[in-house]
């Protein structure tokens, strides 16, 4: 199941802290295991299944952490 659910009124309902880790290990290990692997946010959510939002939040804290990278098209690639 995907770690965030939409609620009948439509409004995203955000991942508990647990399931955030779990979101975090499962992005780095896409990252790992696909080392040219260069999105956007709207394609990683897209590729993820999550939402944009979520998915930003996600991306800079692992730019912050040196394992992404940002670059001047806005895509997200693992550092070298």
């Amino acid at each position: 199941m995907s770690p965030e659910r939409r609620r009948s009124t439509g409004q995203t309902v955000r991942p508990a802290k647990g399931k955030t880790v779990a979101v975090v290990e499962r992005i780095r290990a896409e990252y790992v295991e696909m080392p040219g692997l260069s999105l956007t946010v709207l394609q990683a959510a897209r590729f993820w299944g999550l939402s944009a939002r979520t998915l930003e939040h996600v991306l800079s804290s692992l730019v912050e952490s040196g394992f992404l990278q940002r670059d001047k098209n806005g895509c997200y690639r693992r550092c070298l």
